[in-house]
């Protein structure tokens, strides 16, 4: 048991996040995805050509142009017919003007033509009119263009819906991983099984002394433990002051409670405060890590790269809140982290898609990440501050 106790000279290792394990083909919806399609789209992502006549405003487009050709064809049809009675009927009027009766026969012709003349241009405009609504409706048919082309060809979903959850969950993975290190690393420590004590003890042949339940203190008792360490010229942290209070190492019979107050200044973390509850009494688990850093750096943390894109924050300045809790066979998170001063990476060698994300990301001067729930099935939104 320490009651109280120094510790100076410590190794302190970097806070560092590990870089993120590479993830197998990403989705059509995702930003790797649709960065490789607009940069290289010769790589047979393109649809082909069988692929557009099902598209539906292009079975459209086609019927329309079929009938606005079957349709213009009778009209000039009629028109020249109509010319052609007029011009003869002209001509008669002119030859056999001397006689009234057939020259009003001839008249009575000419008149009627003209009036079919007239009716035909009012026909092509009511017509011509009804065409151009159906033109008109072509633009109702681009969702479902869109739907049919992504479904017959390895095309991404420019929209980036998915956005939010795909930044969000790269963004929060290494925080994710300081919560899983804590329990994969501290807790099997701190579970160790406990001494075996005898039933009873006795000296010779004499009285026997029994003892029931637990009477001694755990293998390992830190009541208050003050950590110092002054680092070397070349060292990676910076100095490190903090302190351990209340850690035992037999969370079956005493909850192990650490609490940790650090700053390594060299690391660029400030105001770093851990309190961790360990209590596995009554054989039932419950474990809780509360971790908040006032701040901390970010640094080369992508969340899309393949062969033609790499995009992701190279540099920002971060605050974390993360609460991790285990009980019985549950893991919850609730994460809060809060990015400003963000210099994103965007490498390329498109230059037009280079365009479309330097444009999407310089106005965003920071990024809030949250999530919840179960630790395989968490919730993401994320939040953009504008400049």
């Amino acid at each position: 048991m320490v009651t109280s106790g120094q510790i100076t000279g410590v190794e302190v290792q970097p806070l560092a996040f590990k870089p993120l394990e590479k993830q197998g083909h990403a989705g059509r919806d995702s930003i790797g995805f649709a960065g490789d399609f607009l940069a290289s789209p010769e790589r047979g992502q393109i649809p082909d050509d069988d692929i557009w006549k099902t598209v539906p405003s292009v079975q459209a487009t086609s019927a329309l142009q079929s009938e606005i050709e079957t349709q213009v064809t009778a009209w000039q049809k009629q028109l020249e017919t109509l010319q052609k009675d007029i011009l003869a009927q002209t001509t008669d009027l002119q030859q056999n003007s001397g006689n009234e009766t057939h020259a009003k026969i001839v008249q009575a012709q000419l008149d009627k033509s003209m009036v079919e003349l007239s009716n035909l241009e009012s026909r092509v405009k009511a017509d011509g009119n009804i065409l151009l609504g159906k033109i008109g409706t072509l633009a109702e048919l681009v969702p479902h263009d869109m739907t049919v082309v992504r479904q017959g060809a390895r095309m991404p979903n420019l929209e980036f819906k998915t956005l939010g959850s795909e930044v969000g969950s790269r963004l929060s993975a290494p925080l994710i991983r300081l919560a899983e290190d804590f329990q994969e690393r501290l807790l099997p420590w701190l579970q160790k099984r406990e001494q075996n004590l005898e039933p009873k003890l006795g000296r010779l042949q004499g009285t026997d002394f029994h003892f029931e339940g637990r009477l001694l203190p755990p293998r390992l008792w830190i009541q208050k433990m003050d950590v110092q360490s002054k680092a070397s010229p070349d060292g990676a942290v910076g100095d490190a002051i903090g302190r351990i209070q209340d850690l035992s190492s037999e969370p079956h019979h005493y909850p192990a409670l650490l609490t940790l107050q650090a700053s390594f200044p060299k690391a660029e973390v400030s105001n770093l405060q851990l309190d961790a509850s360990i209590d596995h009494r009554d054989r039932v688990i419950k474990d809780r890590l509360n971790l908040a850093i006032a701040a901390l750096p970010i640094r080369d943390l992508d969340f899309a790269r393949t062969p033609s894109l790499r995009l992701g924050i190279e540099q920002a300045q971060a605050s974390l809140n993360l609460d991790y809790t285990v009980e019985a066979q549950s893991t919850i998170l609730n994460l809060k982290s809060s990015m400003s001063k963000v210099i994103f990476r965007n490498e390329t060698q498109s230059e037009s898609l280079k365009t479309i994300f330097d444009e999407a990301l310089s106005p965003l001067s920071g990024v809030e990440i949250e999530a919840s729930g179960q630790l395989n099935h968490l919730a993401t939104s994320l939040q953009k501050d504008l400049q």
